[in-house]
């Protein structure tokens, strides 16, 4: 009998806001996300950083940003579901992408962006104010 880990999937669901009955297999690519730290740590400090300096900008840009690859990069789709213009999407990903040298039209550049963001909604609070506590350190 083969066990698959649930702790993983659990994390991995919690922290993307998923709910129900989740298997480890249907979660993709979503539990590197809160894997490899000493990477995410260099990766961060290189392209996210300048998302941290205070504004609510900022953060929007961030949100932005995660919705447009939720979305499939559709700009009009991303729009409708944050109730903001088609140029407005166009802008803060753009501004993303002076900030945080990340250009997601390119593969890697892709992949960094959608695995630091998913990482930062996985472990940040909805406010943006100081990471979750380590669930490592609660047992």
């Amino acid at each position: 009998m083969r066990v698959v880990p649930a702790v993983p999937a659990l994390e991995t669901a919690d922290g993307s806001g998923l709910s129900g009955v989740v298997r480890l297999s249907d979660l993709g690519p979503r539990p590197l996300v809160l894997s490899a730290d000493c990477a995410a740590a260099g990766l961060s400090a290189r392209h996210m950083d300048p998302l941290d300096d205070a504004g609510r900008s900022n953060r929007e840009i961030e949100e932005t940003t995660l919705v447009y690859l939720e979305c499939n990069q559709q700009v009009h789709v991303t729009a409708r579901q944050l109730a903001v213009h088609d140029n407005t999407v166009r802008y803060r990903v753009n501004r993303f992408h002076e900030l945080t040298g990340l250009d997601i039209r390119k593969p890697e550049d892709l992949i960094t962006a959608w695995w630091l963001l998913n990482r930062r909604r996985a472990t940040v609070p909805a406010s943006g104010s100081a990471p979750l506590p380590d669930k490592a350190s609660d047992h």
